[in-house]
């Protein structure tokens, strides 16, 4: 088995250099090769310096050029540069567990997988706001369904620690080049698409909790205002690809119950911050689901 390590990165330096600090202590899986491949997409940072570091470290390391902006064309072109039968994205902010490769290893040849996800757990830069709600974790890729491997499964599975079988990547055109970050862009949902695209066909998705990887959530996302696009950017994504809409009236009339009830919120005082917070989110999330729909009936 060979194995492709693949790190898309767009301006993020300090934190490449600390992903690439946690590889050099991974424990390889026996009778496998690796490589790790560094696809450097359009960076005006000291990206090119940090990589120039590692290479005495980690021999193995490749990189490349992409200049097409987007994190969907950065990984569609390591797919096209990888060495290895297998791609495993990490993304340039995670620290990577020393058991992470030969989890994610050990699951596409135990259960013949076409795609392994895994665990990931927050490195926050300080205590939560009090406006904060568990909820929130997943915006900042918060990932874990459990210590149990789960097999055939639906459950959405993260772009930060996302493993494919290339011939099975590649035979699907990839990830879609309309979804997906694009420089400070917060749109996404590609993984999502991808991974639907694969169950589609018969193919397998294995959770495996064994493949940790840890998130580092810089200071800048621990903000009302970052959540807020986030929210609204996720959900115009998942719109965008999702067939079954409801009609635009019917999220318009939802729209006004939650402004009304924000309004009601806001004068009379009668929830907790991070209650009033998520009626915020809701309506946010909503209004992302009305500008896709908008956007759908413009382009008929």
């Amino acid at each position: 088995m060979y194995l492709t390590v693949a790190i898309c990165t767009y301006n993020n330096a300090l934190s490449l250099a600390r992903t690439l600090e946690s590889i050099c202590n991974i424990d390889p899986p026996t009778e496998t090769e690796h490589q790790i491949l560094i696809i450097n997409n359009n960076c005006t940072d000291h990206t090119d310096q940090v990589i120039s570091n590692y290479r005495a470290k980690i021999p193995n390391l490749k990189s490349v050029n992409e200049p097409r902006q987007g994190l969907s064309y950065a990984r569609n072109r390591a797919l096209i540069e990888a060495d290895g039968g297998f791609v495993c994205f990490l993304d340039d902010d995670v620290i990577v567990d020393p058991a992470w490769l030969k989890a994610v290893a050990l699951s596409f040849d135990q259960y013949q997988a076409d795609i392994v996800g895994g665990k990931s757990y927050l490195i926050l830069p300080s205590s939560k706001p009090d406006w904060f709600y568990d909820n929130l974790e997943p915006y900042l890729s918060k990932i874990d369904y459990g210590n149990q491997p789960l097999i055939n499964t639906d459950k959405e599975l993260y772009g930060l620690n996302f493993a494919v079988k290339k011939d099975t990547a590649l035979a699907l055109g990839g990830f879609n080049e309309a979804l997906g970050r694009r420089g400070t862009s917060l749109l996404s949902g590609e993984e999502k698409d991808f991974q639907n695209r694969v169950i589609a066909g018969g193919g397998k998705c294995v959770y495996q909790p064994d493949a940790i990887v840890g998130h580092i959530v810089p200071k800048s996302r621990m903000k009302k205002a970052w959540f807020a696009k986030r929210a609204f950017y996720g959900e115009l994504s998942s719109s965008q690809s999702d067939r079954s809409k409801e009609p635009l009236f019917a999220t318009s009339i939802q729209i006004m119950k939650c402004t009304f009830g924000l309004l009601k919120s806001l004068i009379f005082r009668d929830c907790s911050a991070s209650r009033f917070f998520y009626k915020q989110m809701i309506t946010v999330m909503l209004a992302g689901k009305m500008t896709a729909e908008i956007h759908s009936i413009l382009k008929k």
